[in-house]
């Protein structure tokens, strides 16, 4: 209401104040992603140390298998930019399968073409089917760190992403997948395209995974904490 919100911005200056106090007195910062990171450089210049989410690299295999269709994981956002990968699939007739719910659901249905199907909310164990079938994962918006990308490189699988932010931390450019550097549907057709003539490696993508591993992730914690408390 307008109420609530001359109240936010009454209070706001207080509560960046306290905020950035807040922070300044912290030992440590930790940013998720060099994305983060640099955020966090911008808006209190202060310095974070990265580490990267720990993802479950074991729930997966490498997979040959390809059924023809690309594949996107998400919650169903505006910000995730679904409608783009909607109407570059729309435009090349090509199979997309959407995992995910979310309130953009409807909304995306009514654009959504014949080649287009809407998975819904799965199980872990279905969406690592999804992963093992498709041809390559789709992320068309950008991510502070983006753990669907690592998930399915895990499976050997390539990804095609929005090349901002988190993925181009996670995603080799011509090793590991594509980006797409224009949120339009003409370059996202292009990454498709230059993604099907591309002779890709299932184990060296699921190789680079592994530095984004559970183990990974609680090395680097341990051994920031030995540092701190030192």
């Amino acid at each position: 209401s307008g109420t609530t919100n001359s109240l936010v911005r009454r209070f706001l200056p207080a509560l960046r104040e306290a905020d950035r106090d807040a922070t300044a007195a912290m030992n440590v910062l930790i940013a998720n992603s060099e994305n983060v990171r640099h955020r966090i450089r911008r808006c209190y210049s202060l310095d974070a140390v990265v580490i990267n989410p720990p993802v479950e690299i074991q729930r997966f295999t490498v997979s040959t298998q390809d059924d023809g269709y690309y594949l996107i994981v998400s919650r169903l956002l505006g910000y995730k930019q679904i409608d783009l990968a909607i109407r570059a699939f729309n435009a090349n007739g090509k199979r997309l399968v959407i995992v995910g719910n979310g309130p953009y659901l409807s909304n995306l249905r009514t654009i959504a073409g014949k080649t287009i199907e809407f998975a819904g909310r799965l199980s872990d164990d279905a969406i690592t089917g999804h992963y093992s079938r498709c041809r390559a994962l789709i992320l068309p918006g950008e991510e502070d760190f983006g753990i669907t990308p690592v998930e399915a490189m895990a499976c050997g699988k390539p990804v095609i992403a929005f090349g901002r932010g988190g993925a181009l931390e996670t995603v080799l450019d011509a090793e590991t997948g594509l980006f797409f550097h224009e949120p339009s549907v003409e370059s996202l057709l292009d990454a498709i395209d230059r993604c099907e003539s591309f002779a890709w490696n299932p184990d060296a993508i699921r190789q680079h995974s592994l530095s984004f591993s559970r183990e990974t992730f609680l090395e680097k914690t341990r051994n920031l904490l030995a540092k701190t408390l030192a």
